[in-house]
């Protein structure tokens, strides 16, 4: 089984792509829905991270007309997005039962 290490950058990841399984984005649309729940990332973090899950696949890069002359990229998540989606559900529900469980462990006397 593929362990998974739970880092700031693999819990920045799970945010992304539990956004991005409601609906494709623009980043700077994605940097405002991240802002909206509390979760500030820079640009200068958000966009290299974009590009790194586009190129293993969990995400792909769409183009949307915005008018005549412009357009702008959009990130939609992939099936193989979906499934690193659920792993890392896995992982974090295996967390939150060990910090369950160490959070209400009696004291040795």
């Amino acid at each position: 089984m593929n362990r998974t290490k739970l880092t700031s950058k693999t819990t920045t990841e799970y945010i992304l792509l539990t956004l991005l399984a409601t609906r494709s984005d623009p980043a700077n649309i994605i940097k405002q829905r991240l802002n909206s729940i509390g979760c500030k990332i820079p640009f200068g973090t958000l966009y290299p991270l974009l590009r790194e899950l586009n190129k293993k696949k969990f995400l792909i890069q769409g183009h949307e007309q915005m008018d005549d002359t412009s357009v702008r990229k959009t990130y939609s998540i992939t099936e193989t997005g979906k499934q690193r989606l659920l792993e890392l559900e896995r992982v974090l529900t295996k967390l939150n039962k060990i910090i369950r469980r160490a959070k209400f462990q009696p004291s040795p006397k």
